[in-house]
């Protein structure tokens, strides 16, 4: 995905099992709106909770148990289904390694018609230094086999600078929105995307969402929210102090 092309397909599913892992869950009251719609801040817990099961089936939870995510693809190729008590089909493989990080496609398909591909630029975290950390031989082997790019590069695709014609919110923290890092939980700036574009056709219909970490927001800060809405995009930006810390990015399709 480049800053000219937003909307370029992600890598397809691979055509061996072996080379994806996947598991089956239903959504529950929690992941839904008032309409039954799976709403982003549900699909992006799955990324979350997924890739974790992922590391204890592939034996690198101990290994690697810390990552953080600089970028977040969710692609709704159907239009809004009734996903309550819908069981999801989740499939998971990488799309793209190199050292210190990897791309990681996840496919989720439901009995119902609910269908979102989503992909993930995540970084193996050093909770120590607080840095990115180097990532095993062994990890690089086994889940390089799902890709020909084993020289992946962060390239931001969003823009860091607000609109001069936004409009401006507050974004109150809580307590449930702080993670394991002390930083706010990727999957809670969706929640603040949702509630933005409420009443919006964007989410109903083929959409694909953007989000880019910029850096993290910390638990005391205070955070304004910068948007421009119409009807066939938004563009959102999670603002501290006069600067970026993520930008959203939703584009219909």
């Amino acid at each position: 995905m480049t800053e000219q092309n937003l909307t370029e397909p992600l890598a397809p599913l691979p055509e061996d099992p072996r080379l994806y892992f996947e598991e089956s869950w239903q959504a529950g009251l929690g992941d839904v709106d008032v309409y039954r719609r799976a709403r982003l801040d549900s699909v992006a817990r799955y990324l979350q909770d997924l890739g974790f099961d992922h590391l204890i089936a592939a034996g690198f939870d101990e290994i690697h148990p810390y990552w953080v995510v600089q970028r977040t693809v969710i692609e709704a190729q159907t239009p809004a289904v009734d996903s309550l008590r819908e069981t999801l089909t989740l499939r998971r493989w990488c799309s793209g390694i190199a050292k210190f990080w990897c791309n990681v496609r996840i496919q989720v398909v439901g009995d119902k018609g609910t269908h979102f591909e989503t992909e993930a630029f995540w970084i193996n975290f050093n909770k120590d230094t607080k840095g990115p950390a180097r990532i095993s031989d062994d990890f690089v082997e086994k889940f390089g086999q799902a890709t020909q790019n084993h020289r992946l590069r962060w390239k931001p695709v969003l823009s860091s600078e607000p609109s001069a014609d936004a409009e401006t919110s507050p974004w109150l923290l809580r307590s449930t929105d702080i993670d394991q890092f002390q930083h706010v939980n990727n999957a809670a700036y969706w929640e603040a995307v949702e509630h933005l574009l409420q009443g919006s056709d964007l989410l109903t219909g083929r959409y694909r969402a953007i989000i880019e970490y910029i850096s993290p927001v910390q638990p005391t800060e205070k955070v304004t929210l910068s948007s421009v809405v119409s009807d066939k995009e938004a563009d959102i930006w999670f603002i501290v102090d006069g600067k970026a810390k993520a930008a959203v990015k939703v584009i219909s399709l």
